[in-house]
């Protein structure tokens, strides 16, 4: 199989529509945000994208992302009625042709379908990381207990930008897909239609950023947080059950979302126990497979 680039604007349309088919098929969207605004923006020095046809009908895409130190991240969408192991093959295949010619290094591919599973590692790919989406009811059934010398403020925009940064690369440092935010990265997302600056929660302590919770509201009543951190000079305080909780219920009080949800990885055994005891469960798990070329 041989994918041709997405032609802006035309090829939108097209992978919206597939998009949103995996998306009603599987549960959950096929590419994760950071790709798809790379794609909707159109940097090149940073993504690769590849659409495959059959005649005139989309049946597959292709999202390489270059990250400078740790290689490619590749996601992909395939139709529900293409999900034969030739066309998955092809597919794969074909992105891993397209890194090697791009420099090589090492791919990383997230995979959300069983039948992809069995082809990476056909491929040569070896199992790496196992990402937790956990939900949970709402109103939670517990309510926020601020600590002492805390108040929760919203995000302003223009001006809490570089706090939020530096926090946040600091509490993530290391991370694939957190680490390296940048204010690009962020004004891209507060441009979106769904951003919600209400929504972006901050824990200060006098001039200190200490913690954030994030949420997001996507449609059908699901809220999402979307990205939560407390800064390490500040933890041992229960800072992540209370900015947690405190997401949940502005999620279910300002938002009307009826089910929250969240990532979190499944080695983060203390993370994990958190949402299990605020009431989170089990909702599917996104596996990483990585190889080098």
């Amino acid at each position: 199989m041989h994918g041709r680039p997405v032609r802006h604007p035309e090829d939108l349309d097209d992978l919206r529509r597939l998009f949103e088919q995996c998306r009603v098929a599987d549960g959950h969207a096929p590419i994760g945000e950071h790709q798809y605004l790379d794609l909707i923006a159109g940097h090149p020095e940073r993504s690769i994208g590849r659409i495959f046809a059959v005649e005139n009908d989309l049946i597959a895409y292709l999202h390489l992302s270059h990250r400078p130190g740790d290689g490619w991240v590749l996601e992909t969408a395939i139709h529900p009625d293409y999900r034969q192991p030739e066309v998955i093959r092809g597919v794969l295949q074909a992105a891993v042709e397209l890194a090697r010619a791009a420099g090589g290094g090492m791919i990383r591919v997230w995979v959300y379908h069983p039948t992809v599973a069995e082809m990476v590692e056909e491929l040569g790919f070896h199992p790496e990381r196992h990402l937790l989406q956990m939900r949970s009811p709402l109103p939670p059934r517990q309510t926020p207990t601020k600590p002492a010398g805390l108040r929760l403020a919203n995000f302003r925009v223009e001006t809490d930008e570089e706090d939020w940064i530096e926090l946040n690369n600091r509490a993530f440092i290391g991370h694939p897909e957190n680490g390296s935010w940048t204010r690009v990265m962020l004004a891209e997302r507060i441009r979106q239609d769904w951003f919600d600056a209400e929504g972006l929660l901050m824990a200060w302590q006098g001039k200190d950023l200490a913690g954030f919770c994030w949420t997001k509201l996507h449609p059908g009543s699901l809220g999402e947080i979307y990205v939560i951190a407390v800064d390490p000079a500040f933890q041992r305080r229960s800072l992540g059950v209370w900015l947690t909780l405190e997401g949940l219920w502005y999620l279910a009080q300002h938002r009307k979302a009826t089910t929250a949800m969240l990532y979190v990885d499944e080695a983060n055994r203390l993370a994990v126990g958190m949402y299990e005891r605020l009431g989170f469960e089990l909702d599917h798990i996104d596996r990483s497979f990585v190889m080098v070329v």
